[in-house]
């Protein structure tokens, strides 16, 4: 739940990265519309869901797009 997040944000602060993102949504809609790992109209995300776990997701463009506004 929420308590993975916040640990590995103190774990990455705590080494020195910066955790600030410095573009807009909309920036990072255009970035992924380029990339080749694009299928057609949908993208395939790895999602963490825990630590040590993982999942693909294939979401369509419009989502992305939703989820990003």
């Amino acid at each position: 739940s929420g308590y993975v997040p916040q640990r590995l944000n103190a774990v990455l602060d705590g080494c020195g990265f910066d955790l600030e993102i410095p573009y807009g949504n909309d920036m990072i809609f255009e970035a992924v519309k380029a990339d080749k790992k694009r299928k057609g109209d949908s993208i395939d995300l790895i999602v963490p869901e825990r630590i040590g776990s993982c999942r693909t997701v294939t979401l369509t463009m419009d989502e992305l797009e939703w989820l990003l506004a």
